[in-house]
């Protein structure tokens, strides 16, 4: 999926739209290796967002994320 930048996106907001949850930062990161210095985006920069698999458990979810 494609992803188009705002101005200040972070790889931390970027991961929460794309995913949900804004700890999954790695594979958006190795997917886009020539933004990898970059910490905050201006507008209109086209990111790949790769489909990672979803899981089931909820198991080390801290209860407000359960």
């Amino acid at each position: 999926m494609k992803y188009t930048t705002v101005k200040g996106d972070t790889w931390d907001n970027i991961a929460y739209t794309a995913y949900g949850d804004e700890t999954l930062t790695a594979p958006i990161i190795a997917t886009n290796q020539e933004y990898v210095e970059t910490a905050v985006f201006d507008f209109g920069i086209e990111l790949e967002i790769p489909e990672i698999e979803k899981t089931d458990s909820t198991v080390y979810l801290p209860p407000w994320r359960q």
